[in-house]
């Protein structure tokens, strides 16, 4: 398990819990990520200190300082970096090291961003009212999904819906050809073979996001909490 930490990323024993490796960063890591194939690990400092590890030996590959406050890799392709800059996103491309800006459409400051798996959207949420918004790349469209009270937010893996948490606890996830919004009752059993969700690929850590679900706010029992929903809002962040 691959997570960020105030000391720099740190990788833990999915068995034990044990920390079994550490990559340093000068100030707290904010994000922590795996390349699509693993072969590479990309963190993000709090000060904008983006480091690319060769996943394999730990060895620094890249360092940069940016303005951003959240990156990504772009899930089409690992030599790009998908990155928030005030109310931009950027697109740095780690061969040619050139930066393509991308406007979105927004004038608040973005907080964190997401990617669609087949690269079509970006979904991102902003400081102050905490909007969760889409951006379709193609017919350059920004698409408003919630209002307020974002924390957390994540594609499954096929791309087929976006998991969203709120402050308050509450899940919902959006079928990504409707964008329509579902809470969490709505939620098939997985277990049918004809269930549109797949969650056999992601690796993550569930601490994470279960404090928030224990929490007096939450209103579903824990047994109501399919994994793979906890695992998506996980995954993004904490690999």
């Amino acid at each position: 398990i691959l997570f960020p930490s105030w000391r720099g990323a740190l990788i833990a024993d999915s068995r034990t819990g044990a920390i079994v490796s550490e990559l340093p960063n000068p100030t707290f890591v904010l994000v922590a990520q795996y390349s699509k194939d693993f072969s590479e690990i990309l963190t993000l400092s709090r000060s904008g200190i983006l480091v690319l590890y060769d996943a394999i030996n730990g060895n620094e590959i890249i360092r940069k300082q940016t303005e951003s406050s959240y990156a990504l890799f772009n899930p089409q392709n690992n030599d790009q970096i998908i990155m928030s800059n005030d109310n931009n996103v950027e697109i740095l491309d780690l061969k040619t090291n050139k930066v393509t800006k991308i406007d979105i459409g927004e004038s608040s400051i973005i907080k964190s961003i997401d990617m669609h798996p087949q690269g079509q959207y970006i979904v991102f949420d902003t400081w102050g009212n905490h909007t969760l918004s889409v951006w379709d790349i193609r017919h350059q469209r920004k698409t408003i999904l919630i209002e307020s009270n974002v924390e957390e937010f994540a594609f499954d893996t096929e791309g087929k819906f976006l998991i969203v948490k709120d402050y308050l606890g509450n899940i919902y996830f959006f079928d990504t050809h409707s964008w329509q919004k579902h809470s969490l009752t709505e939620v098939p059993d997985i277990s049918n073979s004809n269930s549109p969700f797949t969650y056999s690929d992601l690796m993550s850590s569930n601490e994470v996001i279960v404090s928030s679900i224990h929490s007096k706010n939450y209103s579903y029992k824990q047994e109501m909490v399919p994994e793979y929903l906890i695992r998506a809002l996980t995954h993004k962040k904490y690999g």
